[in-house]
């Protein structure tokens, strides 16, 4: 098995000393092919993946009527109706598990088949973005679904964090330190957004001397700077 090993090196080897201009183009060519698949190839902790669907949350101000939030909501709709690449969407309003508060809706958006439109699905929100715009009192948050997902929260962005703590004061502080470093403005998750985590009815049949401290924690979500 060696012998046979070391013979069939030393025939490929001749074989390469006898080609030495070939061999050095193809080793050219290989350097080429691989700086230019760096250039080319999606970059990024999880690249964006276009898998035909967007989901959105709209949100309006706080003091807005259900019956306002509707009719803003159907405007949001029929903007993205519009699209060309939009094949339907779904669109949620009202209090539940998924929307906590009565200002925010949940929109999921179909797109046309991928062979049956020119632009990805970062190229569409964009669109989307510029669409829904013009719409006083509205701001929605558009994210391509991923396959992959980190997340355990619902989040407005592709990212978010969580800061824990058992000094109020710091973790807002750091938080407002975390959004220094992102290209949008963090917002909130759609859970409480400052948690007060108090286990002192939980521990009330404990041992009075093992105490632990109070936490608070806030849940952010945004885009990383690149």
């Amino acid at each position: 098995m060696v012998d046979g090993t070391v013979e069939y090196y030393g025939r490929s080897l001749e074989w390469v000393l006898r080609r030495q201009t070939m061999t050095l183009l193809v080793t050219f060519g290989t350097l080429v092919a691989t700086i230019w698949l760096y250039v080319i190839m999606p970059k990024g902790f999880l690249p964006s993946q276009d898998t035909g669907l967007i989901f959105a949350v709209s949100e309006a101000g706080a003091e807005v009527s259900f019956a306002q939030m509707q009719r803003l909501q159907a405007d949001v709709e029929a903007a993205i109706k519009k699209d060309p690449d939009v094949a339907g969407l779904v669109s949620v309003l009202g209090v539940s598990r998924m929307n906590p508060t009565p200002n925010a809706g949940r929109l999921a958006i179909t797109l046309r088949p991928r062979d049956e439109r020119r632009a990805s699905a970062d190229d569409i929100v964009g669109r989307l973005k510029r669409a829904v715009a013009p719409i006083p009192g509205m701001t929605v948050y558009f994210q391509p679904v991923q396959d992959i997902q980190i997340s355990t929260r619902p989040s407005r962005a592709q990212y978010q964090y969580t800061l824990v703590g058992t000094d109020a004061g710091d973790v807002l502080g750091w938080s407002e330190k975390v959004g220094r470093y992102t290209d949008v403005t963090m917002h909130p998750s759609d859970d409480d957004d400052f948690e007060h985590d108090d286990d002192d009815d939980d521990e009330a049949d404990s041992d009075e001397d093992e105490e632990e401290p109070e936490t608070w924690q806030v849940a952010l979500s945004g885009v990383l700077r690149k």
